[in-house]
């Protein structure tokens, strides 16, 4: 899976075209998808750390979507000057809870399909 920012450590400002140093700051993101019983969509993916969720058609679709959420939550959170308002902003208890049991079934054979996750994100903040 691609990383959710670049690795630059500068910042090129569209206003003066000057280049502005960031401080990186990395985010553990904790999350699943997982088959959904909704009319919506057949999967849905949560990410738990910034309380996203996206539905999809399949898995794979599912996980892209909730990516390029993720990337641009983080990315519209950097340039307005929320970052410490926004990141992080915890689900609730109830996908928690979820995010547990399915921890708990992948330890064993299960006929649900789904995916968990925790990785990285390399994220920039101003210093």
């Amino acid at each position: 899976m691609p990383s959710a920012m670049t690795n630059d450590t500068q910042q090129i400002t569209p206003a003066s075209k000057k280049q502005v140093p960031v401080m990186k700051r990395n985010i553990l993101l904790k999350g699943y998808i997982k088959s959904s019983k909704e009319d919506q969509g057949p999967y849905e993916g949560v990410c738990l750390n910034l309380n996203l969720v996206v539905r999809g058609r399949t898995l794979e679709e599912t996980e892209q979507k909730l990516f390029l959420l993720i990337v641009a939550y983080l990315s519209d959170a950097q340039k307005d000057g929320t970052w410490n308002d926004l990141v992080p902003r915890r689900a609730p208890a109830s996908y928690y809870f979820q995010y547990y049991v399915l921890k708990i079934q992948s330890h064993f054979r299960s006929l649900a399909e789904f995916k968990l996750f925790v990785r990285s994100a390399p994220c920039m903040a101003h210093a």
